[in-house]
């Protein structure tokens, strides 16, 4: 008999994550988990990440992405496909206006380098989102629509783009809102660079720079739809996690789970004010497996 684990990787421990972590069965997650088999047969290099939302002593644990190489508009559609299939129930709605209008009629896959899709869910539908992600490259004609969806440039964003690449997501509530954030990637081989230290001393407090030492890239997350910026820290080794924030129990119980799993990279993200408050009571978890 075929285990569950030889079949689909990912379902499986998506499913353990659920049973961990006490994962009603909300909608669409069935949906979602349809969707991740699918791609998992069709591509052979894909990523899961499982997330926890932690504010203070609530945990939000109904979140998954599924990674893998989008490379051409028929994929695309396979995603759009899965919106629709979410939109099924009478009381969902969906809009992907802004999805559909940056990637336009004559995207050119070859310069996404990253691709992910994946859920946020809560008991209350208007509280759950679809997600989509991915990361340009060299792509200066998309980076601009990214950022005139976004708002405009601003001093923040022209500090924190040291590259040629941009990560963007869309958050598409089943109610029918939707944002677009952009989460300017910063390495580690550029933000040891004295003058890149010095642009990102003028946008972050003292307080989100220290793990800087600990993390292999960080980004921070820009939207109209929050005022603070959000930074993500991608941990070097995840055993620094407690060395550098200082978590409440919610938080150490998700880590202590995480750190007996086969996690290839582990993300903190948080609002720059609880850094700089002192008592970290919100963050999300993010693992890649």
């Amino acid at each position: 008999m075929t285990t569950l684990l030889e079949s689909s990787k990912k379902l499986y421990y998506i499913g353990i994550h659920k049973r961990v972590f006490e994962v009603e069965n909300l909608y669409p997650l069935d949906v979602f988990e349809n969707f991740v088999e699918q791609i998992e047969t069709i591509s052979e290099k894909c990523v899961l990440e499982s997330s926890c939302k932690i504010d203070r002593d609530k945990l939000y644990p109904a979140r998954f992405g599924i990674g893998f190489n989008l490379q051409n508009l028929e994929q695309l559609n396979a995603v759009y496909n899965l919106f629709r299939q979410v939109e099924a129930r009478t009381d969902v709605r969906v809009n992907y206006s802004l999805i559909q209008h940056f990637f336009g009629n004559d995207f050119d896959f070859s310069k996404i380098t990253e691709f992910m899709v994946g859920v946020d869910l809560r008991r209350e539908l208007a509280e759950s989102k679809l997600k989509l992600a991915l990361t340009i490259k060299d792509y200066p004609e998309k980076l601009k629509v990214a950022i005139e969806l976004n708002g405009g440039l601003d001093e923040t964003i022209q500090a924190l783009i040291v590259g040629n690449s941009l990560h963007l997501g869309f958050d598409l509530s089943l109610k029918g809102a939707s944002e677009i954030e952009l989460y300017p990637y910063i390495k580690k081989q550029e933000f040891q660079q004295i003058h890149i230290q010095q642009r990102l001393a003028n946008v972050l407090s003292p307080q989100a720079l220290q793990p800087l030492p600990a993390c292999s890239r960080i980004c921070v997350g820009l939207s109209k739809a929050n005022a603070e910026k959000v930074v993500y820290y991608y941990l070097e080794n995840r055993n620094d996690f407690l060395n550098y924030f200082t978590a409440n129990d919610t938080a150490r119980r998700v880590q202590a789970y995480y750190r007996e799993q086969p996690v290839q990279e582990m993300c903190v993200a948080l609002p720059e004010n609880e850094l700089v408050g002192g008592t970290i009571q919100k963050m999300n978890l993010y693992y890649l497996i």
